[in-house]
């Protein structure tokens, strides 16, 4: 059973320095939403994301990074650290692990590196806050209660299907991998596997065949491989996929999908949370994959908040195609 976290609405309170009133009135109408999650308004903002496009999720990410944008310490690799190693505001690693949970809230889906779970063998990708969970279905219409775990992995063979989130009950698995990867899990685990794909181009998409494909898959609790590309994951295609089965909103929770998702300009927020803290070293977000000078994305601030006065929060709508 997945645990439920206490959040105590009174040390959750961010306060607002800015707000990009006319971006957030436009996301507001283009949700569809009646209101926002009432404990999101009071102790954050009147949070909305809009519907999605037509060929993809509307997909939005979450990091905490140090002041100086490391993701995590060289001697303890695992993400929440650098949130909970604030020794001055040691209530903003609970507030940042909130904004976490309200994303949640919100997803239909998070994507998952097969390399955090490694890092992270007790991590749960799941809304832990049961005020959050009662208006995620009555005002946002969504369920199940636990957003469908999507492991992306380069090849099959880095996905540790003994880690604890394959057990449980409530959370329904997604590999998403390339045609080869795929091959590699039958040939491994045999019946356990059931392969959907492999997709190479939009034109092999199904998208009534493929929802009833993953459904069936999710229901009879085998292992769901989803393939995409023939040597390497196309993650164009899984997003296309993804949307086909009824995903509509996307959390991204793998630093690594951030940056390929940005790269192919389908990252639309960002919400990166600052521990103000100092660690060095070289483990920061896209350290595998630099933009260039000429071509780079660029983000606006759509919200910036601060708790107390050591811990920051800021929500970015990401801009693509501005050049030189």
């Amino acid at each position: 059973m997945i645990p439920k976290i206490s959040f105590p609405i009174q040390d959750l309170y961010l306060t607002t320095l800015y707000r990009d009133e006319a971006e957030l009135e436009k996301i507001r109408q283009a949700s569809g939403a009646a209101r926002a999650l009432s404990k999101v308004s009071a102790a954050y903002h009147d949070l909305y994301f809009p519907e999605p496009p037509a060929d993809r999720p509307y997909t939005f990410a979450s990091i905490v990074l140090s002041l100086d944008g490391k993701m995590a310490f060289p001697d303890n690799p695992k993400g929440p650290v650098v949130a909970r190693a604030n020794r001055i505001n040691p209530a903003g690693a609970l507030a940042d692990f909130w904004v976490l949970n309200i994303l949640t809230a919100h997803a239909d889906g998070v994507i998952i590196g097969a390399k955090m779970l490694h890092s992270e063998p007790d991590s749960i990708y799941a809304c832990q806050d049961d005020d959050l969970l009662v208006e995620r279905y009555a005002l946002l219409g969504k369920e199940p209660e636990v957003p469908l775990n999507i492991i992306v992995s380069l090849d099959g063979t880095d996905v540790p299907f003994d880690h604890a989130l394959f057990s449980m009950p409530e959370v329904r698995t997604l590999t998403a991998t390339c045609q080869a990867g795929g091959s590699y899990l039958k040939d491994k685990f045999g019946p356990e596997i059931q392969l959907i794909g492999p997709f190479l181009t939009t034109g092999d998409i199904n998208p009534a065949a493929l929802a009833t494909q993953v459904q069936s898959g999710l229901t009879s609790r085998k292992k769901v491989v989803l393939m995409t590309g023939k040597d390497v994951p196309d993650a164009r295609l899984l997003m296309a996929c993804l949307r086909s089965a009824g995903i509509k909103h996307l959390l991204v929770e793998s630093p690594t999908y951030m940056w390929l998702l940005m790269e192919q300009h389908m990252l639309d927020e960002f919400f990166v949370n600052y521990s103000p803290l100092y660690i060095g070293g070289s483990i920061t977000p896209g350290y595998g994959l630099a933009f260039s000078e000429a071509q780079h994305p660029h983000a606006r601030f759509l919200v910036i908040a601060i708790h107390n006065n050591s811990f920051l929060f800021t929500r970015q709508k990401l801009i693509y195609g501005l050049t030189p």
